[in-house]
């Protein structure tokens, strides 16, 4: 695991809305992000890279980048799937 720049795990943190009816809320505990899909319990989130991360306890994948407009975006691969949100807030 690596360690990322406190401020860099804030420019994550908040929520992203993946489809009309699943959002992910991304929160950030001292050195270490968390994602916590709507109705399920919050897993940490592993850095890979500077904008990649592991959820262990799920099996999934969690990419973070920002939109052609400027408003950044997550992208989780589970189970073969990927969805992708932009952040809401």
């Amino acid at each position: 695991m690596i360690k990322l720049a406190p401020a860099l795990l804030d420019s994550y943190v908040g929520r992203y809305q993946l489809t009309t009816d699943m959002h992910v809320d991304v929160t950030r505990d001292g050195d270490r992000l968390w994602g916590q899909p709507k109705g399920q319990k919050a897993v940490e989130l592993q850095p890979t890279s500077q904008t990649q991360f592991f959820a262990p306890a799920v099996n999934a994948d969690v990419t973070f980048d920002k939109a052609a407009d400027g408003v950044q975006q997550m992208t989780l691969s589970h189970r073969g799937r990927d969805l992708t949100g932009k952040k809401v807030q």
